[in-house]
């Protein structure tokens, strides 16, 4: 079915590259979602506050992959979404519109 096709697809690999393969407790999975967010044009820093640490350069291109293997790098996407988030838009309505 069509929302299996999207969760393999588009959401694991997302998954992957963002968080990892560790547990919530052993990862720092806020860094690696404000990385994405970041460079989705949704946040302008993706710096964390300690204990946390921010990702480190390989970390960054690794989100990079997940998200330009989602689809999500494409730009009519990311002006998209940039526009959501500065104009206080929700971004869940925009993401069911936009797929």
């Amino acid at each position: 079915n069509e929302a299996r096709e999207v969760f393999v697809r588009r959401l694991i690999p997302l998954m992957h590259h963002v968080w990892g393969d560790l547990p919530p407790h052993v990862s720092t999975h806020s860094a690696g979602t404000k990385e994405a967010l970041r460079q989705l044009g949704v946040f302008s820093s993706s710096r964390v506050r300690p204990p946390e640490t921010d990702v480190t350069d390989a970390e960054i291109a690794d989100i990079r992959i997940g998200l330009e293997k989602a689809g999500l790098m494409e730009p009519q996407r990311l002006r998209a979404v940039a526009a959501a988030a500065r104009g206080g838009g929700c971004i869940r309505r925009w993401c069911r519109r936009h797929g």
